[in-house]
């Protein structure tokens, strides 16, 4: 219970139900955007949206571990980072991805070298966070006479 003062919950005596009381987590985590909500919301839905996004654009190819495709049913490791990379511009354009063109390198995709019918697929998680405080200082300036 040494953490119960960072429960985002609260019981609302009024109604008897439970209501959030702030917008943070209880993660302990040194990033501090892991301690939020929204910034947990959006690492929770890109990686089975990337994965269902890649389902449907390939369930129905071959791949070539070294040979360059011929036609449209066959593709390279690089065609899934080329996806991956796709979504999060999609993502950006809605605001629900941070510095995709930036990122771009770290979209990578190769083929497992224990099961070549498999590619192991990475992309760098740059979630858009909120801001919860704006912090204001004030300069004490003299006019000039």
């Amino acid at each position: 219970m040494r953490s119960y003062y960072l429960c985002p919950l609260r019981v609302d005596e009024a109604s008897n139900t439970l209501v959030i009381e702030k917008g943070t987590t209880t993660s302990d985590s040194s990033y501090q955007p892991l301690c939020d909500f929204a910034t947990i919301d959006q690492v929770d839905f890109w990686r089975p949206s990337m994965a269902a996004r890649l389902q449907d654009k390939f369930a129905a190819v071959s791949a070539k571990r070294v040979g360059v495709p011929r036609t449209p049913n066959t593709i390279t490791a690089t065609a899934v980072a080329d996806e991956m990379y796709l979504q999060a511009l999609d993502g950006e354009d809605q605001d629900l991805y941070d510095g995709a063109t930036a990122l771009k390198d770290g979209f990578q995709a190769a083929f497992n070298k224990t099961n070549p019918t498999r590619i192991d697929a990475n992309f760098p998680m740059s979630p858009v966070v909120n801001v919860h405080q704006v912090a204001v200082v004030g300069n004490l300036v003299s006019p000039s006479a």
